[in-house]
């Protein structure tokens, strides 16, 4: 696939800016007049924790419920943003919503599936 790439870029008469995926491992890798533009994973999960907890001590709220609607895509944010706001707030209950799986036909046991509460517990 590199070399596809590689030659689309050749064959194009523009830039080509890479997303999603890094198609190169290093920057010296890409064909000239191409870049990747992303983000790292994890960091992306903690500035979220981050919001997340600022956002719950404002709201005083002692044991406060977090749940995270959890994906097949983005597993690295959201281990971190799980991670973070467990090890910043230790009174939060942290819950990943299986729905996903749910969805996608795995089987997931009844009483793993979280109800989605829209009220916060106090």
């Amino acid at each position: 696939m590199r070399s596809d790439l590689r030659a689309f870029r050749v064959a194009a008469d523009f830039p080509v800016i890479f997303v999603d995926v890094r198609p190169f491992t290093h920057p010296a890798d890409y064909p000239p007049r191409s870049a990747f533009a992303g983000s790292d994973q994890a960091a992306i999960g903690a500035i979220a924790a981050d919001w997340s907890v600022d956002y719950l001590s404002q709201n005083r709220r002692k044991r406060p419920l977090v749940l995270v609607v959890a994906g097949v895509a983005q597993g690295e944010r959201q281990q971190q943003f799980v991670t973070v706001v467990q090890d910043t707030r230790k009174m939060a209950e942290v819950a990943v919503s299986l729905l996903i799986k749910a969805m996608n036909g795995e089987p997931v046991p009844t009483e793993m599936l979280i109800p989605l509460d829209i009220y916060p517990r106090s």
